[in-house]
This record gives C-alpha cells, sequence and structure tokens, in this order.
C-alpha cells in the first residue's frame, strides 16, 4: 500500500527516503549498542531516531511507520526516559490499526509499550499491554517469529 505521503507532493522520492532511513537506522542501532555513551552521542542517538522515523513515515508502506515508532520507543528507554517510550509504543500500536501490517510488528509494539509501562513503574498499563500482545500472539499460527515473541513475552512477566 502506498501512503499519500509519497503521492501528493512532486518532490518527494521514496527511494532517498529510504536510503536515508537506512543511514539513520544503522547510525541508530550502532549508538544504542555501545556500552557507554557521552551525552553527545545521546543526542546524536536521539536525532537518529527521529531522523529514521521521519523519513520512514515517507517511504511508502505500512510497516516502516511502525519500525520508526517502535525504534524511537527502545531510544527513549534506552535514554531513561520510560514515559516517551509509552507514547511512541502506543503510536506503533495505532499505525498497526486498519493496515496490512505483519502480525509480528503488532505484538513487538504491545512488547515495547509492556517494557516502557514496566520501567515507568505503570504496572496496570503494564498488564493492559501483555494482555494486547498475548491476543496478538494467538493470531500468529505460522510466523517463524513467534517462538522468540512468546519468550520475550514470558521474560517481561518474570519482571513484573
Amino acid at each position: 500500500m502506498v501512503s499519500s505521503a509519497t503521492t501528493d507532493h512532486p518532490f518527494v522520492d521514496p527511494l532517498c527516503h529510504r536510503l536515508q532511513a537506512a543511514a539513520m537506522f544503522a547510525t541508530a542501532w550502532k549508538l544504542l549498542n555501545l556500552p557507554l555513551r557521552s551525552s553527545e552521542q545521546d543526542v546524536a542517538l536521539l536525532l537518529a531516531a527521529h531522523a529514521y522515523e521521519h523519513h520512514a513515515s515517507l517511504i511508502g508502506d505500512d510497516e516502516a511507520p511502525v519500525r520508526g515508532a517502535l525504534l524511537l520507543a527502545r531510544v527513549h528507554l534506552a535514554l531513561g526516559k520510560p514515559q516517551p517510550a509509552l507514547e511512541d509504543a502506543r503510536s506503533a500500536a495505532r499505525r498497526c490499526r486498519g493496515t496490512t501490517v505483519c502480525g509480528c510488528l503488532r505484538v513487538e509494539a504491545q512488547l515495547a509499550a509492556v517494557r516502557a509501562a514496566q520501567a515507568a513503574g505503570l504496572m496496570s498499563d503494564a498488564n493492559h499491554h501483555r494482555q494486547l500482545a498475548i491476543t496478538s500472539l494467538s493470531r500468529l499460527t505460522s510466523d517463524p517469529s513467534r517462538v522468540r515473541l512468546e519468550r520475550e513475552l514470558e521474560a517481561l512477566a518474570t519482571h513484573s
């Protein structure tokens, strides 16, 4: 499905946005994987994640904006900001509704919300998103990611 963002503006080139998104994704993950980051690297990490989300939203498929919100949730959580992480995770879940987004991304969005809610100390929210993740998981009958997602969900349940 092509979003209107890519078709309504004559100067938007989905390939350019895809390349920029890939570069920002790689930068964000490189910084996320550092064992220690300086405050300047934290700022660069957040900027790369926001740039990825922006360019991903202009690629023209349904999954890229969800992945952008999920990356932002992970980055905010890594930076010790659980409230923005929870909002990003909820945004990812909302972006899944009414789209062709694969089921595993729906589960990933709920798992991100569980992690963020737990970090924020919002256990009722964490339990709510855990139930939504369980429901989404039950719909993944043959997805190869199902086992990994089930393990992640179990691990989160032991941290509540």
